[in-house]
């Protein structure tokens, strides 16, 4: 039984620094967004939550990715950086081709939130392959 939770601290480190990584993301994502991202989910907006949630998941994705490829919890870190990084510089550069951003996503436009949920998913899993391989 002993044998069992011999792995335990590596396990608590890469789950540790997977989560520091998602919530660095998500951070960085609340700072590049223009509209106040919690408020307006608060106050139910979709557009908001979609484009949230699907950051997350794309975040936590490639995360997920680079933590089975390493036994090296500084690997995790570093590599993991790079993908958050990645991460919130294509949500910039597509919020900022999309124009009128903060407006529609205020307006509640659900494609405006669906058109970042979803780059940021297939960034994630692009960004999946790439840190796996």
């Amino acid at each position: 039984m002993n044998h069992m939770f011999a792995t335990l601290p590596l396990y608590l480190g890469f789950l540790g620094t997977s989560i520091a990584l998602v919530v660095l993301g998500m951070i960085l994502y609340i700072w590049a967004t223009p509209h106040r991202e919690f408020e307006l989910i608060r106050q139910g907006n979709r557009a908001a939550a979609i484009g949230f949630g699907g950051t997350l998941l794309g975040l936590a994705y490639a995360i997920n990715a680079q933590s089975s490829s390493t036994w090296v919890l500084t690997e995790l870190a570093a590599w993991g950086l790079v993908a958050v990084v990645v991460q919130v510089v294509v949500f910039f550069v597509v919020s900022r081709l999309l124009g009128n951003f903060k407006e529609e996503i205020q307006k509640d436009n659900v494609a405006y939130g669906m058109i970042i949920a979803f780059t940021a998913i297939g960034t994630g899993i692009l960004n999946a392959g790439a840190l796996a391989s």
